[in-house]
């Protein structure tokens, strides 16, 4: 089925897709511009999704490329490398306490807005491999670890809290973060302990 439906498209399909194959090998760098300073790229999935898909086909068909952001933001442009605005980004937003008292005088969304955040990390951690481990380092003392900022993040949402210790979990599980075991056990321990509560 898959053979005739080649057969029937102009110069086939295999073949475009073979050059896009060869296309994507020869890419060096891969760039996004960042347009507009109420997002940074940890705000949004589009971000992982477009550039770090992007980046991931390329290394997993045997290319190398870098991968840069470029701010447009003020009268010049200004090119960075993607661990650094990944880096900035999660300073000011996760592991920033004025922000996160923004987002948790919203009750509910407040804590699934920081959850989404501390997810987009994890899906740039497996699409580009640009996320340092100190950053995980700071979200989960930020978050987790902090009991008085646990507290908070769970009663504004207890879903949104447990997941965010699942998300560091899985991060270390796949490898995309060096945390220490007894930090893992506290993590694993506090999301059993909210998941206890909530039943």
């Amino acid at each position: 089925m898959e053979e005739m439906c080649y057969a029937h498209l102009p110069g086939g399909v295999r073949e475009a897709g073979d050059e896009f194959r060869r296309n994507l090998q020869r890419v060096e760098v891969v760039a996004q511009e960042r347009d507009n300073v109420e997002y940074e790229v940890t705000d949004l999935d589009h971000y992982y999704e477009f550039m770090g898909g992007l980046t991931s086909s390329i290394r997993s068909l045997g290319g190398s490329c870098s991968v840069r952001v470029v701010d447009s933001t003020e009268d010049e442009l200004y090119v960075e490398g993607l661990e650094e605005v990944i880096g900035r980004a999660a300073r000011c937003r996760v592991l920033n306490p004025r922000w996160l008292d923004g987002m948790l005088a919203h009750d509910y969304h407040g804590a699934k807005n920081i959850k989404d955040r501390v997810e987009h990390l994890l899906g740039f951690s497996a699409t580009t491999g640009a996320v340092e481990n100190w950053v995980y380092d700071d979200v989960a003392e930020t978050l987790i670890l902090d009991d008085e900022m646990r507290r908070r993040i769970t009663e504004n949402n207890p879903f949104a809290a447990v997941r965010m210790g699942e998300i560091l979990l899985e991060t270390a599980e796949r490898g995309y973060w060096d945390a220490p075991d007894e930090v893992i056990e506290r993590i694993r321990e506090m999301v059993l302990n909210i998941e206890y509560e909530l039943e």
